[in-house]
Formats: C-alpha cells, structure tokens, sequence
C-alpha cells in the first residue's frame, strides 16, 4: 500500500489518463486548502492558467480513505475523474467576472473563530464579534444534484463594486429565506435521532414559528433547516429577543460547533465555570477540527438586547463563592 504522500504524487501525474480529452492541455495541481481553524486538505484542480475563472477542487483525503478501505488506485483516478469532470461542468460559468445578481441569492452568513482564522481573514469581508467573525459566502451548484460554497473575498466586492454593508444586508436578508432558524428541544432532537417523529411532525416541529416553540425544557438547540452553518444565528438581534422573550429570560449560550449552538436559560443553579468545561470537553472529543466555534460561554441580556462572552474571571469568582 503506497503512503499518502505517494498517492498524491500519483495521482497528481497519473489523473490526466483518466480525464477528457479537452483536459490533456490543462495542468493538474494539488495544493494544500485552508479550512475553517487552520486545518489543511490537500485539494486537486486541472487548470488551464486562466485566473478569473474559478476551477473546482477535490480533496484527495476521502479519496484515500477509499483506497485504503480495498480499492485499486486505477478505481480510485477514476472515480476523481469522473467527479471532477462533472463538477468542472457545472462551475465552468461560476468565476470572479460572474454578475453579483447571478450569486446574490445563493448568499448566507457564517461564523468562524477569529484567533485561529486569523490569517484567512485577512483577505475576506468579515465582521469581529467577541472572539468571533462572520465571514460571508455563496452557495454554488455542483455535479449529481450536489451544492457547494464559496467564501467572498475583497476581490469579489472589488470587481462587484459593491460595499462590504450591502453583502452583508443582501446575505442576511437571503439566508433568512434560504436557511430559515430552528428552535428545537433537546429531546426533540433526541427524538429526531431515535425515529420517534413522522416526516410531516418532523416538518411541522422546524417550521414553527420562535412563539410557539416548547418552553418547559432546559436545553434547546438553535440551528438553521439544513443544520449548516446554523450557529450564526446566535449574533441575529431581531431573533435572539424573540428566544428570550418566549424562555423569558436572559440566555447562556453554548457554542456546539459551527452548526448550532445550545441555549438555556440563566439562573442561579446554572454552573457557567462547569458548563465551560462541559464545552471544552466537546470541542476535544466530539467536533471535528474544522466544525469548532470556541471554547467560551456567552450571555444574552434579555434587556440590554446584548450578547457578550462571560469573562473568566466571572465565571471563576463566581465558583469561588460558592465552594467557600
């Protein structure tokens, strides 16, 4: 069995054999991707040397996986191949001349943590919020019925002629439609996992309305329809205050992963140096690498409409209290 490193050696000079004949002037590149809190994949792309035309990337590691797991390598190339090639089709129009109306409302909103995505941030319209950042994206088409996105970059407001508020009212603004919130129960959710719920109750659960969500739990989960990307709805003011309203109180958020975050209600028997731990615990052991949001705990205030992380030395002087 070849190592890693071997098989994108490989593959980078053997996938042409497997590609079109419109691709044999074209030049295959692999070249390390960097994703959300610095982790690397390495993604494949067959390029002609154009530079306003946005080429598709593969990455190679699940492709790996495949071959480890009993497949040839010529089964391997051609399944990259064959992917590539439909993926190449269906983004050949997608490129940084690509009219701002055609992408508009493909636009949403996500959130990212600002300390460890530091570098990528440096060349994206994106907002700070507390240890934080909302970068802005677009969703794009791909092969099989399949979607994909694109984070905005200051190249694509430059050639847009567009201001980093207007992507940020038109992406708010089309997520809402495009990825409306869900407000779900812990044990709804546990529900949802154990089959417990029809489609059609399942349906009726994500599509209530804030008001008529169940007020009785302890734990509840805010994500969005698709449970991509959803935990950005945390910094939406209009809609937190509805969730305070209805739990009639002011909130504690954990940040679950880039997906959802979990909410409940501030009171006096709450722990908020136990639930850190509980947080970090997560972040260690269950979410991958490239879905982690931060390790800290944060407070809506119902009446001051405010979200803030919960300083440590609050948390730590209020532990002090009460083991003394």
């Amino acid at each position: 069995m070849v190592t890693y490193r071997l098989f994108l050696e490989m593959t980078k000079a053997c996938i042409k054999n497997f590609l079109p004949e419109s691709y044999q002037d074209k030049t295959a590149v692999i070249e390390p991707v960097m994703k959300n809190n610095g982790v690397v994949l390495q993604g494949l792309s067959v390029r002609n040397g154009e530079t306003n035309k946005v080429e598709p990337v593969l990455y190679l590691e699940p492709f790996y996986k495949e071959y480890q797991d009993g497949r040839s390598l010529e089964d391997v190339w051609r399944k990259i191949a064959e992917q590539y090639d439909a993926a190449q089709k269906e983004v050949q129009n997608v490129s940084i001349s690509i009219a701002y109306e055609k992408i508009k409302n493909g636009l949403f909103v996500s959130v990212c943590n600002a300390e460890q995505n530091a570098q990528r941030l440096q060349g994206i319209p994106h907002d700070i919020r507390e240890d934080l950042a909302l970068i802005y994206q677009s969703r794009i088409h791909l092969y099989d019925g399949q979607t994909g996105s694109m984070v905005i970059n200051n190249r694509h407001l430059s050639h847009w002629d567009i201001t980093k508020e207007q992507l940020q009212t038109d992406a708010w603004n089309n997520m809402k439609k495009m990825m409306p919130p869900v407000l779900l129960t812990m044990e709804e959710i546990q529900g949802q996992l154990e089959g417990k719920y029809s489609l059609e109750e399942l349906s009726q659960k994500k599509s209530r309305p804030i008001e008529d969500a169940e007020t009785d739990a302890f734990l509840y989960v805010l994500t969005n329809t698709e449970v991509t990307c959803g935990a950005v709805y945390m910094f939406d003011e209009e809609l937190m205050a509805r969730i305070a309203e209805r739990l009639d109180s002011s909130l504690l958020i954990l940040p679950s992963s880039t997906h959802e975050i979990l909410l409940l209600r501030e009171t006096e028997d709450v722990d908020v140096f136990d639930l850190r731990l509980m947080v970090e615990g997560i972040n260690k052991d269950v979410v991958r690498p490239e879905d982690k949001l931060s390790d800290e705990v944060y407070r809506y205030d119902r009446a001051a409409h405010k979200l803030n992380v919960i300083k440590e030395q609050d948390y730590l002087q209020d532990w002090q209290i009460k083991i003394e």
